[in-house]
């Protein structure tokens, strides 16, 4: 049996049109086929039992979260030509770079995007570095997630802004 995203209790769901967003992006197989790391949601009210048993505080405007190595993004809150800049954001950014570049290599990341946000030019680089320092500002992020954050905003600002992540389709 094919599945392509599975709900929080398990039932195979698309939700509203983000699934068809995805599937469109990554291809007929999808990437996230086999690696088990996304669980899409139509509202926040449908993590409700799952945020009360885990402990969690979903704002009502979220858009994604990672929880344990897996993203969940809520498709309510997410606008149409967004979802993969979101999936990019949650998959790519904050389960992706941290498993996949050492330490050095992901601060040098960190460190290229702050760069990018104090560049005094009208460059894409300089677009993406504000738009992701002021969102990490807005979302008053703790101090402790803000590196994490600034990426993760960088990487979704640079879809946002029509850099596509190109590969084998």
């Amino acid at each position: 049996r094919h599945t392509r995203f599975r709900n929080v209790t398990g039932v195979q769901t698309c939700a509203l049109p983000i699934c068809a967003e995805l599937e469109s992006a990554l291809g007929e197989k999808g990437l996230l086929d086999s690696q088990n790391v996304l669980t899409i949601v139509d509202t926040v009210a449908d993590l409700k039992k799952f945020a009360a048993t885990k402990k969690l505080q979903i704002p009502s405007n979220a858009k994604g979260f990672v929880y344990k190595e897996r993203a969940y993004l809520i498709a309510e809150n997410i606008g149409k030509g967004h979802a993969l800049g979101v999936m990019l954001h949650e998959v790519g950014a904050h389960i992706g770079f941290r498993n996949f570049f050492n330490n050095a290599q992901y601060n040098a990341l960190v460190e290229t995007v702050k760069r990018w946000g104090n560049l005094k030019d009208n460059s894409l680089e300089a677009k993406i570095g504000r738009a992701a320092k002021k969102r990490v500002e807005s979302a008053k992020t703790p101090e402790a997630d803000i590196n994490d954050e600034l990426l993760a905003y960088a990487v979704e600002e640079a879809f946002n802004a029509g850099v596509e992540p190109a590969g084998d389709r």
